[in-house]
């Protein structure tokens, strides 16, 4: 009784979800090697840049998404065990031109020092790379969608969002990281001046790393789900 009670706890870990989750994703996206086995895979998770394995598959993950998304940043192939800490920065860096929703994966000085961070990325990577090929294939089935639209409809949003703040509309020159940041100081403003302007939050924690991960997932299932 006590064996089938620690496998049933076990078999319900966040990691064994995620070791799921991870084959899943390397199923659909057709790749036929080893590392659909759940224990080689854990294996090579737990070893971490002590693997070539590990860095490999992380290599092969990021580059084929900085193909398709036309990415100045990629990892250089062929890194090992010895060059861990060129590995990590890489690593780390792609993670921020990618725009990673995770902080505690582009903040942390060693991103690939914890277990569940090493299992965080490559969920990311897999469930990334799944909904990079659907669009980069939807936008090719679509050819005549005009690409300035995504764009225009970014600008008209943020538009939206100044004109109920009552803020003024910015210069041409003005970067969206700038109205961006003005956004948020505004916000801030008036959530300390006046606490009941915006009402009463929905929801007002922070995110840990696992709820982060479930949450990434969730919008790329909207994105499969527009898809079809």
């Amino acid at each position: 009784k006590q064996f089938m009670a620690e496998s049933m706890v076990t078999d319900t870990s966040p990691a064994t979800r995620q070791l799921k989750d991870i084959i899943d994703s390397l199923t659909d996206l057709g790749y036929e090697g080893p590392l659909l086995q759940e224990r080689h895979l854990e294996k090579c998770i737990i070893e971490g840049v002590e693997s070539v394995e590990f860095i490999h598959f992380v290599t092969w993950l990021s580059n084929d998404i900085s193909k398709m998304l036309k990415l100045e940043e990629s990892i250089t192939t062929g890194l090992g065990p010895d060059d861990s800490n060129v590995f990590k920065l890489e690593v780390k860096g792609f993670l921020s031109a990618l725009q990673c929703p995770y902080r505690f994966l582009t903040k942390d000085l060693d991103v690939l020092l914890k277990l569940e961070h090493r299992y965080a990325i490559l969920e990311y990577l897999t469930s990334e790379l799944q909904a990079t090929k659907l669009i980069v294939l939807d936008q090719k089935e679509d050819s005549k969608v005009d690409e300035q639209q995504p764009l225009i409809l970014a600008h008209d949003a943020t538009i939206s969002v100044l004109q109920g703040l009552q803020c003024s509309q910015p210069p041409a020159h003005v970067t969206l990281e700038m109205i961006t940041s003005k956004i948020l100081d505004k916000v801030q403003t008036l959530a300390q001046s006046k606490p009941n302007y915006f009402g009463t939050p929905l929801f007002d924690r922070n995110l840990n790393s696992e709820q982060w991960v479930c949450l990434h997932r969730c919008s790329h299932f909207v994105v499969l789900i527009s898809f079809y």
